[in-house]
């Protein structure tokens, strides 16, 4: 074997072993990314689950602050307002968190529009909009003419609490069927 037969089999080794690195580089860049879609999904629910658990337990106050928020009432003191301020900023912040994600492809569709209809019920209450117009221009552009629109979508939708009791007597109503 001669010493150019000698190079020509380096070569070939040395290609063989280039192929194999870049499919094992490939795996791991694609396990990377679920992981990655993984740990945002997690944190997506364990936001969602904070939110929730921190809301049942809130105090009365908090609450009233909320629901009179939402309703937009005129009688609202200093401190329930800024309560109600605070819970749209953190609301809006949360969906264009969801917003970006879904824009950078670490999102999927469904997440996304799960994200589309709490906003919509979000905004079938004046309160919501209400705060989306004081607070809009702290957020990116893209963002705002998503929630822009669904502002203007939702002027006659029912609320969340509307649609709750309405879903709660037709359950009361079939059970009775029963």
């Amino acid at each position: 074997m001669s010493l150019s037969d000698l190079a020509s089999l380096g070569n070939l080794v040395g290609g063989i072993a280039v192929l194999a690195s870049l499919a094992y580089l490939a795996l791991q860049v694609r396990q990377n990314t679920k992981h990655t879609r993984a740990l945002i999904y997690t944190n997506r629910a364990t936001r969602v689950q904070d939110f929730n658990l921190r809301m049942s337990q809130a105090s009365d106050a908090t609450l009233d602050a909320c629901l009179a928020g939402g309703r937009a009432d005129p009688n609202m003191n200093e401190a329930q307002l800024l309560r109600f301020y605070s819970f749209c900023r953190a609301s809006f912040f949360d969906a264009q968190d969801t917003f970006r994600q879904h824009q950078e492809g670490l999102l999927s569709k469904d997440a996304y529009d799960g994200l589309i209809a709490i906003m919509r019920t979000r905004f079938s209450e004046p309160g919501m909009r209400a705060g989306w117009v004081v607070q809009r221009d702290t957020f990116s552009s893209e963002f705002r003419t998503l929630l822009d629109q669904l502002v203007q979508d939702a002027h006659n939708a029912p609320s969340a609490a509307v649609r709750l009791r309405i879903a709660m007597a037709s359950e009361v109503a079939s059970s009775s069927k029963s």
